[in-house]
Order: C-alpha cells, then sequence, then structure tokens
C-alpha cells in the first residue's frame, strides 16, 4: 500500500449517480466548494453492471469495472487510494453494492439526501401519475411498516438533506437518526433584483416553463392550463425551454398556443432567454421538489415566478417580490390558470411577495 506524505490533502470518494441532472450540478457545487482543502475522486455505478472512477470528475471514467466478476477488484483499488471519508451523494446505479462499499473502505462517511430514492421507487414519491402521493400515504406506508431503511443510511456519520423541506420529511421517516439540513449555494446562481417587463393591454403574456417538460414538473397541468386559455380566448403563449420526450414534444406541440424549443446548453440560456423575452416564469410542480435548478437559474435571471408550493420553493423564495406560490393540491390545473388569468387581467400588477 502506498504511503501518505506526512504533508497531504485530505482525499474525499464522492459516489454519485449516472443521469445527470440536478443531482450531479449539486455535487459540482459540493465539490468547487471544497476544491482548495481537499482532492475529490468521483465513482458511480451503471445497471449494477458496470462500476466507473475519475478524478476528472462525473462521466468522465479513467478506471471502469465489470461488477459481473464481483466487488473484491474495485474494492481493493480504491482502498490502495487511502481514501480519508465518503460522500455517498447517490445510489442509483449502485444499490446491490453500497453496504460492501461503505464497509470495505472502512472510513468515516456522509449521506447526502438530494431525493428520496432510498425509501421510494421514484424519487420524489410520485405516482403513475407524476404526482405526489402525499403525506398521509407515506405515514400510511410507513405505519404499516413499508419502508425499508437501507442499512448503510443508519451507520453513517450524518445524513445530510439539501433543503429544509426535505430534512422536515426525511426526519419524520427516520425518527431516530438525526437529519441536518445544509444547503450548498451554487455558484451560478445569482439572486438578480426581479425585473418588472411591462404587459399592455391585448398583449400576449409570454410564458416561460423553464427544464424539461415531464410528469413530475406538471406537463398535465402546462397541457390543461394551455386548453383553459385557448377555450377562454385568453392570449397566452405558454413556451417550454428545456429538453423534451418524444411523447412529451409530441403533446405539447398539438397546442396552438404552446411552443417546444428544445434543449439548450447553460451557457447560452441568459441570451435564449432574453430573445424570448417571457413576462413571467412558471413552475407547475407536483411533486416535492427537493431544490430545482431550474428555479435557481430563473432566480439568476430576474424574473417574475409563479410556481407551486410544494417542497423547498417556498422556503427558497420567500420575501422574493413578483413571486407567486399555488397551493398544491393532486388536481390543481383550475388552480394555477386562474393565477395565471389574474396576472394577465392585471397586467402583473399583483405585488405579492412569495406569497399564496
Amino acid at each position: 500500500m502506498l504511503r501518505r506524505p506526512e504533508k497531504f490533502r485530505p482525499r474525499i470518494l464522492f459516489v454519485v449517480h449516472g443521469w445527470g441532472g440536478g443531482t450531479i450540478r449539486f455535487a459540482r457545487a459540493l465539490a468547487d466548494l471544497v476544491a482548495d482543502k481537499v482532492d475529490v475522486t468521483w465513482a458511480w455505478g451503471v445497471r449494477n453492471k458496470l462500476f466507473h472512477v475519475s478524478e476528472r470528475g462525473p462521466y468522465y471514467s479513467q478506471k471502469s469495472y465489470d461488477l459481473a466478476a464481483g466487488f473484491d477488484v474495485p474494492l481493493r483499488d480504491l482502498k490502495e487510494r487511502q481514501f480519508d471519508r465518503l460522500n455517498v451523494i447517490h445510489t442509483i446505479g449502485l444499490q446491490e453494492h453500497i453496504s460492501e462499499l461503505t464497509e470495505g473502505l472502512s472510513v468515516p462517511y456522509d449521506v447526502t439526501l438530494t431525493d428520496y430514492h432510498h425509501f421510494s421507487p421514484t424519487p420524489h414519491f410520485e405516482d403513475e401519475r407524476g404526482y405526489f402521493i402525499g403525506d398521509d400515504a407515506i405515514a400510511q406506508m410507513r405505519n404499516a411498516a413499508g419502508l425499508t431503511l437501507p442499512p448503510f443510511l443508519a451507520k453513517a456519520d450524518r445524513r445530510i438533506a439539501i433543503s429544509g423541506d426535505l430534512a422536515h420529511r426525511l426526519q419524520w421517516l427516520l425518527p431516530e437518526l438525526p437529519v441536518i439540513a445544509a444547503r450548498v449555494r451554487d455558484p451560478q446562481e445569482v439572486r438578480a433584483a426581479v425585473k418588472a417587463p411591462v404587459l399592455k393591454p391585448g398583449q400576449p403574456m409570454r410564458v416561460l416553463v423553464l427544464g424539461r417538460p415531464h410528469r413530475a414538473k406538471g406537463l398535465s397541468i402546462i397541457l390543461d392550463v394551455a386548453k383553459f386559455a385557448r377555450y377562454e380566448a385568453l392570449p397566452i403563449e405558454i413556451l417550454c425551454l428545456g429538453e423534451s420526450s418524444r411523447e412529451a414534444a409530441a403533446a405539447l406541440d398539438t397546442l396552438p398556443n404552446v411552443r417546444s424549443l428544445g434543449a439548450y446548453k447553460d451557457t447560452d440560456l441568459h441570451d435564449i432567454v432574453a430573445q424570448i423575452d417571457p413576462h413571467i416564469a412558471w413552475l407547475p410542480f407536483t411533486v416535492p421538489e427537493t431544490h430545482s435548478y431550474a428555479l435557481s437559474d430563473l432566480l439568476g435571471l430576474g424574473l417574475p415566478i409563479l410556481a407551486t408550493a410544494i417542497g423547498a420553493v417556498s422556503e427558497r423564495v420567500a420575501g422574493r417580490a413578483s413571486t407567486w406560490l399555488v397551493p398544491y393540491r393532486p388536481a390543481n390545473a383550475d388552480d394555477h390558470f386562474n393565477w395565471i388569468k389574474r396576472l394577465y387581467l392585471s397586467g402583473l400588477a399583483i405585488r405579492h411577495r412569495g406569497s399564496q
């Protein structure tokens, strides 16, 4: 085994998944935050069949292992690196081997919780329609012993949730295990002053939906609200900016007052939004978002925001001007439409601050 020099930078292993999205953006922000103090190595699994390790970052694999041969070889190689700590950020793709990793490395470790995948077959306790099953349903599952606690979670030094809402719900699920709420600020997030677009009488109101249109991001609400607006002959234009599945894009393209603008590069976002020139941004979430980087980007753009009051959104926009929250209900397309209609008819003159 290699000897560590007397003066060294601590080494930490980040375990993530191979799906991209907000979890990886969070993990990169966390790595950047500690980059001047520690050396971060990345590891992730793919369908419990492959295991990748890299010092460059997620998805830049420098060493890969076929897990059909077991976990002994990757574990041996990881132990050779002499890590001082392990941070398990996500286990999808490596669920079958995570206990081998945490126990085999024999170093202190944290579990950073970015969603509910340890307790639910879906990351945000959503049902087949993409709607939150509700805290009552979760309580019934918990009381009926329908929630299985992964052993490695109980053995962690710390369980760290990335928002207050996530920490609160997890603490309710794990009454005997402390859960810490600790938000890591995205270095790209600059909370700009809210701009006040001018909406002239009769002018179409351009509504920006940022992020991938998905069932859990309110796809059904977007479709219903567009239909309601068309039925009432309201000049509401819904502009969906983000990569779409073929199914979602086909559904959006059937409505004349909705445009699917496709994927974008993060570096191009400000220029694209400037060209769109939306009057308001809309986040019709149907599950408890644990952070939402779409919201981070919108805060940086300084747009008025209409969002569902579910998950971490409420705590993140508290006190912000020209920000409106729609109380969550299992079927609340009517509520969102009524808010959009009110905002249109008032010329965006309703100045509630992060209120419902």
